[in-house]
């Protein structure tokens, strides 16, 4: 009963913390602020001068435009929309799209708390694929004549030059995990509340034994769907 008070008390903090807010309701600030998120800048430049009636020129008169008559004009046609040049700032913020383990470099990986990158290096010499067939099939190394050259053909014999040679079969994998076991104790409990709790106010991380609703996002959702299976387990 205490347990389930804890949660509940846990998710009201959420609840009033207001953390359903996505990444597309985020102001810029926020959205700097928050590892998940990315605020996209979309400048729009505009010349009032470029609104041929009064009506739109009304409609951006808060970046100064208004409509002005001429007297040169007849029965007002010559009318125009004064005000200068203005943007308009349609910047938004939207959610980082996470990529893949296999997609990512090492140090991508390396920062990745669900991906372990997996050194595999192949080191060998050209001089060890001594066959026409092989030889090109590996870096650096090519199939050559070692010897002289009489009337266009090789007098020695040939061998596969280029020396040393590295073949970088490295990867990045997926990190093995069970879902709900936020803290990897192998249980699932109020403890890994706590932890989701952690990861949504640092709002920094993705875990995938977070992401409960595999949404590929981490807030209250993922929270609600953890404690409903802690208390029915």
């Amino acid at each position: 009963f205490i347990g389930e008070m804890m949660l509940q008390s846990l998710l009201m903090i959420l609840l009033i913390s207001n953390l359903y807010s996505q990444c597309d309701d985020f102001s810029q600030p926020e959205c700097d602020n928050n590892g998940l998120c990315n605020w996209v800048e979309e400048l729009e430049t505009m010349n009032c001068s470029s609104l041929s009636n009064s009506s739109s020129c009304a409609s951006y008169s808060d970046y100064g435009c208004s409509w002005e008559f001429s007297w040169g004009g007849w029965q007002n046609y010559g009318s125009t929309c004064v005000g200068g040049t203005f943007q308009i700032d349609s910047g938004y913020c939207e959610e980082i799209q996470m990529p893949q383990c296999s997609e990512m470099t090492e140090n991508q990986c390396d920062g990745s708390n669900n991906c372990n990158w997996v050194d595999d290096v192949q080191y060998g010499w050209c001089g060890s694929h001594n066959t026409s067939a092989s030889c090109p099939d590996y870096p650096t190394c090519s199939w050559g004549c070692d010897g002289c050259w009489y009337l266009g053909e090789c007098c020695g014999s040939y061998i596969c030059t280029g020396g040393y040679y590295q073949i970088d079969n490295s990867v990045c994998e997926e990190v093995e995990y069970q879902l709900g076991d936020i803290n990897g104790d192998q249980y699932i409990n109020v403890n890994d509340v706590v932890a989701l709790v952690g990861i949504i106010l640092d709002g920094s991380t993705f875990d995938l034994a977070a992401d409960m609703n595999y949404d590929n996002q981490i807030n209250v959702s993922d929270v609600v769907a953890l404690v409903d299976i802690i208390l029915n387990s």
